[in-house]
Order: structure tokens, then sequence, then C-alpha cells
């Protein structure tokens, strides 16, 4: 039971991981394109392109991390 408690609490801080690093990527740069192209909605695209691969490596870095982390300190348990 404490190995399936420990997988439940590492995807939700991969996926709090992923929210995280894409809004602190995304955002700022959404800011920063917002005056090229103002009318037609393409402004902040440059964020999003960069943001999800980034986001997808803190995600994939951080879960197996936190899994380990908690097992070693006995989380859980």
């Amino acid at each position: 039971m404490a190995t399936f408690i420990r997988a439940i609490f590492s995807v939700l801080v991969a996926l709090a991981a992923f929210v995280v690093s894409f809004l602190v990527i995304f955002v700022p740069m959404l800011f920063l394109d917002m005056h090229y192209a103002p009318h037609d909605g393409q402004g902040g695209m440059s964020g999003f392109f960069i943001g999800i691969p980034v986001a997808t490596i803190a995600s994939l870095v951080a879960g197996p991390l936190c899994y380990v982390h908690a097992k070693r300190k006995k989380w859980f348990a």
C-alpha cells in the first residue's frame, strides 16, 4: 500500500513540476511577445513551444526523484 501511495504522490509532484515550469517559461514570454501580434492571437507561441519540452523534462526528472526520495525516507510506511 505504501508503494502505491508513493507512486500516486510522485505522479502529483511530476504534474505540479510540469505546470509550474511551463508557467514560469510561458507567462513571461507571453508578455514579451504580446506587442508583436496583439490582434491575431499569435503572441506567446514561442513560450508555448519552449515551455512544453522544458516542462516535460522537468516532470520526467521530478517524478522518479520524488519516488526514490520517498522510498529512502520511508514516507507513508
